[in-house]
């Protein structure tokens, strides 16, 4: 039996997440378009084999690699423009306003590694099992 996913190529890591899929025995299939909202979509049509050897730990490791990937928090970026017009204007609030976003910056980085690396011990497993079921 095969299974089927649809991704939205809209989303602005879809390559990254694309060859994630692949971890899991996703396959590329086709890519096609939608009108979803009086809107072009397009989307990567995948598929995956249902009777493959460790479907079912491919499936639970995928969702907890989505899990983890939920919980990653966006990446805090230090406006220029705004950075400059508070150092020339007011020094201090300039001053402040790096030292707080660089400590935003630092605690979100400290977040998200936490959870890369349980991402990346995610997908190593789920390569293991492609790689023994691909030598059966």
């Amino acid at each position: 039996m095969i299974e089927w996913k649809k991704v939205y190529l809209n989303i602005d890591y879809v390559n990254e997440y694309l060859e994630s899929l692949h971890y899991f025995g996703w396959i590329n299939c086709d890519c096609a378009e939608e009108i979803i909202d009086n809107k072009l979509v397009k989307y990567q049509l995948l598929n995956r084999d249902t009777q493959i050897n460790n479907y079912s730990e491919l499936v639970e490791l995928e969702k907890e690699y989505e899990k983890n990937k939920n919980e990653l928090l966006p990446t805090v970026k230090i406006n220029g423009l705004l950075f400059f017009f508070l150092l020339v204007l007011f020094i201090i609030p300039g001053m402040l306003y790096f030292e707080l976003k660089s400590s935003d910056i630092e605690l979100v980085n400290k977040h998200n590694n936490l959870f890369y690396k349980n991402i990346y011990e995610i997908l190593e497993k789920a390569k293991q099992l492609i790689d023994e079921d691909n030598k059966v």
